[in-house]
């Protein structure tokens, strides 16, 4: 779960955002429509929250106390750290025992599927209790595993089981 709030006292009001999840999130705020504030930060702003943490994201400070002030603030989060540089000299392994035959059912830039965010995923036709393993070292971050439905339609993406993990320099996985 992520969090964006406020907090107003002696006319500064700060922005505070709380990562309750297992990963790392970058965040975007951009304000517009300022009035009689000054602010500490650039509009966007875009910042990397750890995990399980607390952060004061911004400072609005009111500029004339006899006026009204005003903003509107919008953000967005996406998990992983916007920091996150993949190794391309690191050939990623496949995931499964070495010398273990595993067919291709779906390839990178499929149109009915694999578009988007998804444009280099690859899907392996393997039996029901495989082994499958991380192509690099790191940590869990997410799960899913309730789900045993699944077709070519779109509709049945968000059926998907899958494991997250986020490697050593905070690229993650999705297998």
């Amino acid at each position: 779960t992520f969090f964006v709030g406020y907090q107003k006292r002696n006319g500064v009001t700060t922005l505070i955002a709380e990562n309750k999840n297992a990963y790392a999130v970058t965040l975007s705020v951009k304000l517009d429509n300022i009035k009689n504030y000054s602010v500490d930060r650039p509009s966007p702003y875009h910042v990397e929250v750890d995990p399980y943490s607390k952060l004061e994201i911004m400072h609005l400070r009111v500029e004339n106390v006899k006026k009204g002030a005003s903003v509107r603030w919008l953000y967005s989060w996406v998990m992983g750290r916007h920091s996150a540089r993949h190794d391309a000299g690191f050939l990623d392994p496949l995931p499964f025992k070495k010398g273990a035959r595993v067919s291709v059912s779906k390839g990178c830039n499929v149109t009915a599927t694999h578009t988007g965010r998804s444009r280099y995923a690859v899907d392996f036709a393997a039996d029901v209790g495989r082994r499958i393993y991380a192509a690099r070292g790191g940590k869990v971050i997410a799960t899913e595993a309730s789900f045993n439905k699944g077709g070519l339609d779109r509709s049945f993406g968000k059926y998907a089981n899958y494991i997250t993990i986020e490697h050593t320099d905070h690229t993650m996985a999705k297998y």
